[in-house]
C-alpha cells in the first residue's frame, strides 16, 4: 500500500516538472514560440531571446519525422544572399562570370562588404537594435542633440528682397547683408536677391563646376529656394539654414563672375559683382553665427558652410578665418551623422541621389581637413577626422544625371572623363598626405628626412601619377564628352599633387650632403616644381591673354581664383631660385624670370600677385638670378588708385578684404625682410618656406 501510494503522489510531480519549451518571453506574454535561437517572435519584437532548453536538449527530444524550422539568422542569410543573386543578374546578367561560379562571385561580394562595413576582428553588428538600446540611444539624441533653447525674437532674420541693381550702395541707407548698429540686441537683417535672380545664379553655379564643389544637387536646391521665397511671401519665417545656402551660393557666382555668363543682367560690373559677393558673403556667416544655437543642424547648413569656407580661401587664402569656418563644417556635418552615411545602423537612409551628395559633401571636408595637415601653419602635421571615425563610401564617378544619381550599382571606370574624375582625385591626394602626416615621428611639426621613409612616401605620388588616365596628365588630350572647364579642374589637382611632392623632398633642398638619396630627393623636388610653375604661367598667361575683347568666362574664373595658383607658384620659384643661386643652377635663370613676368603681369588684376612678386624679385636678386631687372616696375602703377578704390568700398561696407589687398595675415614683408638681412641661408629658407605654407592651402 505504502508503496502504490508513493507511485501516485509522485506522478502529477513529474508532470510539472516537465522541461521548458518556450522562451521566457514567449511565456511571459503567452506567444506561441517557434523554438528557435532566437526564436523569430523576439527577433520580430528586438527582444532578447533566453530560456530556451540547451541544443542537446532540444535534438533529444525533437522527433526524427518532424520538420526543421530554420533559424531565423538562417533566413536572414537567404534573404541577403537572394537579394545579391538579384543584383549579379541585373549586373551580370544571367550567366556567371566565365572563370567563376555564382556562389564564388557571392561570397566575395558578401566578403568585400563585410570588410567595408565592419572590423575582421569583431562580429558583425545587428541592423536591428534590441529595444532597450533604442531607448538609450533615443534618451542621448534628446539630451545630446536636441536643443532646448527657444527661438527669440531677435533670433528671426528680417529678409528684404530685392533685385541686385536696387541693393543699396551706402551706409547711411538701409545697408545690404549685416546692419551695423550700437545695439547689440537687434535683430539680423539681410538684402537677398528676387526669386527669379536666385535660380540664375544657381544655374551659374551648377553649369560652371570649375570650383570642384559637386555637393549641390540642383533639383532638390530649387525646391529649397522656392519653398524659401514661399515662406516669405506667406509672412512664414524660413529655416535660416536655407537662405545661409543661397546666400552662400549667390555669393560664389558673383565672385568668379567675369561679365560674359548667364548673369550678365544681373551685375553691372565686375566690381560690383564682388562687392556684392562680399556683402552676401558676410550675410550668410552672420545668419548662421545667430541662428545656431537655437535651430537644429541640417544639410543645407553643412553645405552652406562647406562652401563659404571655400569661397573665403579663395579671396583670403588660409587664414584664422578660414580654417575657423572649416572647423564649423565638420562639427555641423557631424550633428546630422554625415559621418556614419554608410553604416549599417544609420537611421531615416535617404534616398539615393541625397546620399550620394551627403557622401561627396562628406568626403570634400574629410579632404580638405586632410590637406590642411599639409600646408605648414598652425595646425601643421595635424588633423580633425580619423579614418577609422566614420563610415562612408567614396562618391561615385558619375556625372550629374537623375539616372545615374538614382543607380547605386553605377560607377565609371576611372578612364572615363565625369565631373567626379578630379573630385575624387583631390581624395586621392588628401589621402596621400594623411599618410605622410601619420609618417611623422616624435613630433608633428617634424617633417621625415630619414631617406628610406621619403622614398616610401615619395612612392605613393607614383602609383597615383601611374595611375591616371591619358587626359589627367599636363599635356593629355581632353575626351570630348568631359565636362565644362575640365581642364581647368586638371590643372588645379596638378597643381596640389605636384607641389606636395615638391614638400615632402623640400627639407633636403637645405642639405648639402652629397648621398645618392638626397640627390634623388633633390632631384625630384625640382622636377616637381618645374612642373607647378609651367601649369601656373600657362594659366595666368592665358588669363592675361583672355582680358582681350574675345575673354571667356574660364579665364576670368581663373583670373579670380588665382590665391591658388599664384600660392603654388610662388613656392615652386622660391625652390627653383634656391637652385639657381647653387652651382649648376644657372639653367634655371631664364624659367624663373618668365614665372616673375607673368607674375607681375598678372599683378595688374591680384594684389596679392603684385605684392609677391616684388618680394621674389628681391630674393632674386640677391641670388644673382638674371632677366629679372626690368619685372618688378609692372605691378607697382595700379597699385595706388585701383586698390584705394577697393579698399574705400571695403571700408563702406566693413567687409575684410585683407586676403585680398593688404595681406596683413601673412607677414610676408616681413619675412623677407628678415631674410635679406640674414647671411645664413639655410635658416632664411626655413623661414621662406614656412611662410609660403601658410598660403598655399589645401588645393
Amino acid at each position: 500500500m505504502k508503496r502504490g501510494a508513493v507511485f501516485e503522489s509522485e506522478e502529477p510531480q513529474k508532470r510539472r516538472r516537465q522541461p521548458q519549451i518556450s522562451c521566457d518571453s514567449c511565456r511571459k506574454k503567452k506567444l506561441k514560440c517557434d523554438r528557435g535561437d532566437p526564436c523569430s517572435s523576439c527577433v520580430i519584437r528586438g527582444l532578447v531571446c533566453a530560456g530556451q532548453p540547451a541544443p542537446e536538449q532540444k535534438a533529444l527530444r525533437s522527433s526524427p519525422v518532424a520538420p526543421v524550422t530554420p533559424a531565423p539568422g538562417a533566413a536572414i542569410d537567404d534573404s541577403i544572399l537572394g537579394r545579391l543573386r538579384r543584383l549579379e543578374r541585373a549586373v551580370f546578367g544571367s550567366a556567371a562570370p566565365a572563370g567563376a561560379s555564382s556562389d564564388q562571385t557571392l561570397a566575395a561580394l558578401g566578403q568585400e562588404m563585410d570588410d567595408r562595413h565592419s572590423p575582421p576582428s569583431e562580429p558583425r553588428r545587428a541592423v536591428v537594435d534590441n529595444e532597450r538600446q533604442q531607448t538609450a540611444k533615443y534618451l542621448d539624441s534628446t539630451f545630446t542633440r536636441h536643443g532646448t533653447c527657444a527661438t527669440t525674437s531677435h533670433d528671426r532674420v528680417g529678409y528684404r528682397i530685392a533685385t541686385v541693381n536696387q541693393f543699396p550702395k551706402t551706409p547711411s541707407s538701409a545697408t545690404p547683408g549685416l546692419t551695423p548698429t550700437d545695439d547689440t540686441n537687434a535683430a539680423l537683417s539681410a538684402w537677398l536677391m528676387t526669386r527669379d535672380e536666385a535660380f540664375k545664379l544657381l544655374d551659374d553655379f551648377m553649369n560652371n563646376p570649375f570650383h570642384l564643389l559637386p555637393v549641390i544637387h540642383g533639383p532638390s536646391m530649387k525646391s529649397t529656394i522656392d519653398a524659401f521665397y514661399a515662406s516669405l511671401d506667406q509672412g512664414i519665417d524660413p529655416n535660416p539654414a536655407h537662405a545661409a545656402l543661397i546666400l552662400a551660393i549667390a555669393a560664389t557666382s558673383a565672385f568668379f563672375y567675369s561679365g560674359y555668363s548667364d548673369v550678365a543682367q544681373i551685375f553691372a560690373s565686375v566690381d560690383e559683382a564682388t562687392q556684392t559677393s562680399m556683402t552676401w558673403f558676410r550675410s550668410a556667416v552672420g545668419i548662421l553665427e545667430q541662428s545656431q544655437p537655437s535651430n537644429p543642424a541640417c544639410l543645407e547648413e553643412v553645405q552652406a558652410r562647406a562652401i563659404l569656407a571655400y569661397l573665403v580661401y579663395n579671396f583670403q587664402g588660409c587664414s584664422a578665418r578660414f580654417r575657423f569656418l572649416h572647423t564649423c563644417s565638420i562639427a555641423a556635418a557631424r550633428e546630422i551623422s554625415l559621418h556614419l552615411i554608410d553604416s549599417p545602423s544609420a537611421e531615416h537612409q535617404p534616398d539615393e541621389a541625397t546620399r550620394e551628395m551627403k557622401r561627396r559633401l562628406w568626403w570634400h571636408i574629410v579632404a580638405t581637413d586632410w590637406m590642411l595637415g599639409l600646408m605648414g601653419g598652425p595646425i601643421d602635421g595635424t588633423y580633425n577626422i580619423h579614418p577609422s571615425h566614420f563610415v562612408v563610401n567614396h562618391p561615385r564617378n558619375i556625372n550629374d544625371s537623375e539616372p545615374e544619381l538614382s543607380s547605386p550599382s553605377l560607377s565609371h571606370p576611372p578612364t572615363t572623363a565625369t565631373v567626379l574624375t578630379c573630385f575624387l582625385q583631390r581624395i586621392h591626394l588628401a589621402e596621400i598626405s594623411r599618410a605622410i602626416i601619420d609618417a611623422r615621428t616624435g613630433s608633428p611639426d617634424l617633417e621625415p628626412t630619414n631617406p628610406e621613409r621619403v622614398a616610401r612616401l615619395d612612392s605613393l605620388f607614383a602609383a597615383a601619377f601611374s595611375s591616371f588616365p591619358p587626359f589627367l596628365h599636363p599635356t593629355g588630350a581632353i575626351p570630348p564628352e568631359a565636362p565644362p572647364h575640365f581642364s581647368l579642374q586638371r590643372d588645379v589637382v596638378l597643381l596640389g599633387y605636384h607641389s606636395r611632392r615638391a614638400r615632402l623632398h623640400r627639407p633636403f633642398l637645405l642639405h648639402t650632403s652629397p648621398t645618392t638619396a638626397n640627390q634623388s630627393s633633390r632631384a625630384t623636388c625640382l622636377s616637381s616644381a618645374r612642373v607647378v610653375l609651367s601649369i601656373a604661367t600657362r594659366l595666368l598667361q592665358s588669363s592675361n591673354a583672355a582680358r582681350e575683347p574675345a575673354q571667356t568666362y574660364v579665364a576670368r574664373a581663373i583670373s579670380r581664383r588665382m590665391g591658388c595658383v599664384i600660392g603654388h607658384m610662388f613656392m615652386a620659384c622660391t625652390i627653383l631660385a634656391l637652385n639657381a643661386g647653387s652651382a649648376g643652377g644657372e639653367d634655371t635663370h631664364a624659367e624663373v624670370a618668365d614665372a616673375c613676368r607673368a607674375l607681375a603681369s598678372a599683378g595688374e588684376e591680384s594684389v596679392v600677385a603684385a605684392r609677391l612678386v616684388r618680394h621674389l624679385v628681391g630674393v632674386l636678386r640677391r641670388y644673382r638670378v638674371e632677366g629679372v631687372d626690368d619685372v618688378e616696375a609692372v605691378p607697382t602703377a595700379p597699385e595706388v588708385s585701383h586698390d584705394a578704390g577697393r579698399q574705400r568700398k571695403a571700408d563702406e561696407f566693413d567687409v575684410d578684404l585683407s586676403g585680398m589687398v593688404d595681406e596683413p595675415d601673412f607677414g610676408l614683408d616681413g619675412l623677407w625682410e628678415g631674410i635679406l638681412g640674414d647671411n645664413s641661408m639655410a635658416y632664411g629658407w626655413d623661414q621662406v618656406f614656412a611662410g609660403l605654407d601658410t598660403y598655399c592651402g589645401p588645393t
